[in-house]
């Protein structure tokens, strides 16, 4: 009964009034609203942890309203986007600080960067406890197939997520999450947990796990 509470917490809250309907209405019109906020963008000084070893990299930011559509880089991403904005100048990488590259970075190719920090995310801490049913570890890469739902109960609130890798084929794997990107191992830890309504996928997997 208390499995069955926590999976119809994944669907309609964590995945579907937290992530799926906000990414519904914001991300189109962030494809309107950007341009308006780039008006008014500016050059701040850099973090820890922000590329500033990348050539021509700036932090360039959006005014307040705007946040929920600036990730954690700024504008210009990591710095190294070949493949964030159409070659249109017929350059064999596009500036990343022009504003068509800033543009398509925050419209595009990372829509809603700041939702997951300012408002869905989920801080999880050092003392927090997670639990979770299925397997312990899931991971496509090594090829430990299986599936896992974590629950973590933080000090305001609990979050849920979901995992599922099923090899299909030699070489080949199928990937489902929902919910937030928690992992049983991530206990005693500190990190932000982003979450995603669903993601689905095929992937490669090592040959020597195949």
């Amino acid at each position: 009964m208390r499995l069955l509470k926590y999976v119809l917490q994944l669907i309609f809250i964590d995945c579907i009034l937290l992530n799926l309907l906000p990414a519904l209405i914001l991300i189109p019109a962030g494809f309107f609203l950007i341009p308006i906020a780039m008006c008014w963008r500016y050059e701040a000084e850099p973090k820890a942890g922000h590329p500033v070893h990348q050539a021509h990299w700036r932090y360039i930011r959006l005014p307040k309203w705007a946040l929920i559509w600036e990730g954690e880089n700024g504008l210009m991403g990591d710095g190294t986007r070949i493949h964030s904005a159409p070659d249109i100048d017929g350059d064999d990488i596009p500036d990343p600080g022009s504003w068509w590259a800033m543009y398509c970075w925050a419209a595009f190719r990372n829509p809603l960067g700041g939702w997951d920090r300012l408002v869905s995310g989920f801080h999880l801490n050092a003392t927090d406890m997670i639990k979770y049913y299925g397997a312990f570890e899931v991971d496509d890469v090594s090829g430990r197939y299986g599936w896992q739902m974590v629950i973590t109960h933080g000090q305001r609130r609990t979050v849920t997520g979901f995992y599922w890798v099923v090899r299909i084929s030699s070489g080949k794997c199928f990937r489902l999450r929902m919910g937030y990107k928690v992992k049983p191992s991530y206990k005693g830890k500190a990190r932000l947990i982003d979450a995603t309504p669903m993601s689905v996928s095929i992937k490669s997997v090592s040959r020597a796990f195949s």
